[in-house]
């Protein structure tokens, strides 16, 4: 469950996915509380509202936008879990697991000025995290080594102008945020990592 304020509003979204009593059948819904409830057969994994207020839903089917009680596909056919707005409206959208039969998996996409672009492929989304100079950070995993041998490793990148770098790695690293500053925080095994000069190795 994901809940998020709408800046200005005071409005307050979440995102549900749980089992009904009796009924192995997931209950997907999207909630503005206290009064509208949007429901789809579509599984919702995350939930994003853009400067406008505009609620963002990604879904094993694509990503959506809520306009008034209308689900309005905005990339459909890929699965997505993990989704981030940026303040400058910017939708960013992955996967946070491998699925080698679909086509697109582990894509990370962006949405700018009405257009979906593709930034890079053959990694898994964990985590995404904006800043206020336009910055996304991204804990991704990957692969490497030849089939039959491969080990998956886990990153954090920083993306600007859709150039993704890689800033550091580490198999142990699991949730990310950036700070108001822009210094992004990343959790690992026993240690907590923080940049707040991208020029400087992290900190722990």
């Amino acid at each position: 469950m994901a809940a998020l304020p709408v800046p200005g509003g005071g409005a307050r979204w979440l995102a549900l996915v749980g089992v009904q009593r009796g009924n192995r059948q997931p209950n997907r819904q999207v909630r503005r509380l206290v009064l509208d409830l949007y429901s789809r057969g579509s599984e919702v994994q995350d939930l994003a509202i853009d400067p406008a207020g505009t609620a963002w839903i990604a879904t094993l089917d694509g990503i959506y936008r809520l306009e008034g009680d209308e689900w309005i596909e905005m990339l459909g056919g890929l699965g997505f879990t993990t989704l981030l707005v940026t303040p400058d409206g910017e939708v960013w959208a992955g996967k946070n697991y491998w699925c080698c039969d679909e086509e697109g998996s582990g894509d990370l996409w962006r949405y700018r000025i009405g257009v979906w672009s593709r930034i890079t492929d053959d990694v898994v989304i964990l985590a995404l995290a904006g800043a206020e100079d336009g910055i996304v950070w991204a804990l991704v995993e990957t692969v490497s080594g030849d089939q039959g041998t491969q080990s998956p490793d886990r990153e954090l990148w920083r993306i600007g102008d859709e150039v993704a770098l890689t800033y550091f790695k580490s198999p142990d690293l699991y949730s990310l945020d950036v700070g108001p500053d822009g210094t992004a925080w990343v959790v690992g095994d026993q240690a907590i990592y923080h940049v707040s000069n991208p020029g400087v190795p992290p900190s722990t």
